[in-house]
C-alpha cells in the first residue's frame, strides 16, 4: 500500500515537473523591466548615444532603440497567459521638484498626467526621471509602479502619487 502511494506521487511529480520548473525559472515583470533598463543604460554608455526603451504593445515587449530610430538587439518579451502575464506598461515622467536633499521615503513621487511613448538613457549613464506603470492581466485596476532613479538607476522605494 505504501509503496503504491509513493508511486503515484512520484508520477504526479513526474508528470508536472516540467510546469514546475518553468515556473520556478520564470522571470517577473518586475524584473524583466529591470533588466531593460540596466540594459539600455549600458546601451547607451557603450554606444555613447542616446537610448530610448519603449513598450510595443502589439508584442507585449520592451524594445531598445538609438535617436536615430535603429533598432538595438536587445528586447525583452513578457507572458501572454499566466501570473506573470502582462496587461500593458505605461511610462510617465517623474514631476517631483523637491527630491534632492531629501531620502526616498520622505516624500511622494509625483508623475505627471501625460504618457510618454519611451524612456530616454544618455551616454554619461543617467536617464530621463520616468515612471512605469506596470499593468499585469491579474490587478489590471492596480498597477504596480516603478520609479527609477536617474543617476544609479536603482529603484526608488516611495510612495507614488499617481
Amino acid at each position: 500500500m505504501v509503496i503504491a502511494i509513493i508511486t503515484i506521487g512520484l508520477g504526479l511529480f513526474i508528470t508536472n515537473s516540467d510546469q514546475i520548473i518553468d515556473q520556478i525559472a520564470s522571470e517577473s515583470p518586475q524584473e524583466t523591466v529591470f533588466r531593460a533598463v540596466s540594459e539600455a543604460r549600458m546601451a547607451a554608455v557603450d554606444l555613447n548615444e542616446v537610448i530610448y526603451l519603449s513598450y510595443d504593445e502589439d508584442e507585449n515587449r520592451l524594445y531598445l532603440y538609438s535617436q536615430t530610430g535603429e533598432s538595438i538587439d536587445a528586447e525583452f518579451r513578457f507572458e501572454t497567459e499566466g501570473r506573470f502575464a502582462v496587461d500593458r506598461i505605461l511610462m510617465r515622467p517623474v514631476i517631483s521638484e523637491s527630491l534632492f536633499g531629501n531620502t526616498p521615503s520622505s516624500y511622494p513621487i509625483n508623475l505627471a498626467e501625460e504618457y510618454q511613448p519611451s524612456m530616454a538613457f544618455y551616454p554619461t549613464g543617467v536617464s530621463q526621471f520616468c515612471g512605469i506603470e506596470l499593468y499585469l492581466q491579474s490587478t489590471p485596476r492596480n498597477p504596480f509602479y516603478m520609479i527609477f532613479d536617474p543617476f544609479s538607476n536603482g529603484l526608488l522605494e516611495s510612495e507614488v502619487d499617481p
